[in-house]
């Protein structure tokens, strides 16, 4: 899938630019839709719910989605928790090597 391509300087004022090069030097830049922030927000508040103790049933319910939806959210959230643990361990441990 291929996504619209814009240059900056045809879509945003110039003080916004200079207001990004403070943090962005330049390349490609990706702007989340709308759509997707709200589909952040929606998982964070399943993964809250599941560990309030809500059952996938309810948490579909809630969502208007399926509970195999609910799963795959959760699941995903998972692996992501587990790869952080592991960065933050391999970090962890190659600076107590670089100190010995």
């Amino acid at each position: 899938m291929m996504l619209p391509y814009r240059k900056a300087s045809e879509v945003l004022p110039a003080e916004l630019i200079e207001e990004i090069h403070k943090y962005f030097r330049g390349g490609c830049l990706y702007v989340a839709r709308r759509k997707s922030l709200y589909r952040v927000k929606r998982d964070l508040t399943i993964i809250a719910m599941r560990r309030e103790g809500r059952t996938i049933t309810e948490i579909a319910e809630r969502f208007m989605i399926t509970r195999r939806a609910v799963r795959y959210i959760l699941q995903k959230a998972a692996d992501q928790s587990a790869a952080s643990r592991e960065n933050i361990e391999t970090a962890s441990s190659n600076a107590t090597r670089s100190k010995s």
